[in-house]
């Protein structure tokens, strides 16, 4: 089999580990990576034998041997290198959320929709098998019709505490459980609530509780915080339950504790969970899935760029409603 070549645009935390899942599959090369800060290109160069490397997006889209591209740049830069991909044919895997406002994601949308590229926005949750098999259930009929929904997704005061002046936590960290609930409920939310607090002096606040109404009547509570002493050793604090007419799914997204003489660690197990000089979980899951949509020349099924925009309004209706402590009505 022909391996595909692929190039990582944003080698931050999580474009590194867009990199290793490509290098965990058999079938595909990482062939370039592209950020804007020389001094990361050259640890993750190092560090996985990537020989090209680029601080211009641009340079690493025009290379004809490239396939696909993972764009993992700040979620407020994301069209241009979507943009500069597509205009080449590069097929897109995207991190989540698509986009920080609805002008952008549309446009993102339409431009790849014009080239005929696949593009798939990485709601990595969708493959993480806990989630997965909720899905699952509610599919069969298992658990009912959904009545209501709560999700926490806490962090601690200083993990990736300068994201809280980058972008608005509920469009950045609360996406993922607000994609979760339209997954679960396939159903359009009518209107929302939120209400924030800034505790310190960033630009966004660090506490944000979200109430969802569905159309269909079912109602979702959601909360994400920064808050957690970063003494405590906990890395992070999520949970969901949904409850449906036949049944109860209750999720405590649990991390693997070590305790060790140096002090506790939470390593990552879910998303990305090294073993065997590979890495494995739900980052693979996802790629893997990403890849195998462009080898049979498909669009994705498990996440829609649809669905990735709706995601989008929600997140964007819920910071509308922080700021002018009202409800916000979705069309």
């Amino acid at each position: 089999m022909t391996k595909l070549r692929a190039g990582v645009i944003g080698v931050g935390a999580f474009g590194e580990i867009h990199v290793a899942a490509y290098r965990s599959l058999l079938d595909v090369d990482v062939v370039a990576i592209s950020d804007s800060r020389r001094s990361r290109l050259r640890e993750v160069s190092a560090k996985y034998g990537i020989r090209y490397c680029y601080t211009s997006f641009k340079e690493l889209c025009a290379r004809k041997d490239i396939d696909v591209v993972s764009i993992a740049t700040p979620e407020e830069l994301h069209l241009a290198p979507v943009i500069a991909a597509a205009s080449r044919g590069k097929h897109i895997l995207l991190e989540k959320p698509i986009a920080t406002s609805l002008d952008d994601a549309e446009q993102i949308v339409v431009t790849a929709h014009n080239a005929q590229v696949t593009l798939m926005v990485g709601h990595i949750l969708r493959f993480e098998n806990t989630y997965g098999t909720v899905k699952r259930e509610l599919e069969e009929g298992k658990l009912g019709r959904i009545v209501s929904l709560h999700a926490r997704r806490n962090r601690p005061k200083h993990a990736l505490s300068r994201m809280l002046n980058r972008s608005h936590p509920i469009i950045s960290n609360g996406v993922h459980d607000i994609d979760l609930c339209l997954w679960y409920a396939r159903d359009r939310v009518m209107r929302v609530r939120a209400t924030t607090r800034k505790v310190w002096k960033e630009k966004h606040p660090r506490v944000n509780w979200c109430l969802l109404e569905f159309r269909g009547g079912a109602v979702a509570c959601l909360e994400t915080h920064w808050m957690i002493p970063d003494e405590a050793g906990v890395m992070a604090n999520d949970a969901m339950q949904v409850i449906g007419t036949k049944g109860v799914a209750d999720i405590h997204f649990g991390p693997l504790y070590l305790w060790k003489e140096s002090g506790a660690e939470t390593p990552n197990v879910s998303y990305d969970a090294w073993y065997c000089r590979r890495v494995w979980g739900a980052i693979r899951d996802e790629v893997s899935y990403f890849v195998d949509c462009v080898r049979a020349g498909t669009q994705p099924t498990i996440i829609k760029p649809g669905e990735a925009v709706e995601a989008l309004k929600v997140a964007l209706a819920l910071v509308r409603s922080s700021k002018e402590g009202r409800s916000v009505e979705l069309n």
